[in-house]
C-alpha cells in the first residue's frame, strides 16, 4: 500500500511487530518509506527504484506497481 510513511507504527511494519525485524526497503516514497523500521534495514539499491521498474504510469493502470 501507498503512503506509509505517514502512518504511525500501529498502521505499518514496526521494531515492535516481532522479536526480529528485517526489512528490506525497495520502494521507498512511492509503495513503502525511507524511514528504518526495523531492527535491520536494508535498502536495495538505495531503497528509492529498483532497475527494470518505471515510475511512469503508461496506458496500463498497474503500470506504476513492481514485481519486486
Amino acid at each position: 500500500m501507498p503512503l506509509f510513511a505517514t502512518r504511525g507504527p500501529e498502521g505499518r511494519l514496526d521494531a515492535s511487530d516481532a522479536r526480529f525485524v528485517d526489512v528490506v526497503h525497495s520502494n521507498a516514497f512511492v509503495q513503502g518509506m525511507a524511514q528504518e523500521c526495523g531492527h535491520s534495514d536494508f535498502y536495495m539499491n538505495g531503497g528509492l527504484m529498483q532497475p527494470g521498474c518505471s515510475s511512469e504510469l503508461s496506458e496500463s493502470p498497474t503500470s506504476i506497481l513492481s514485481s519486486h
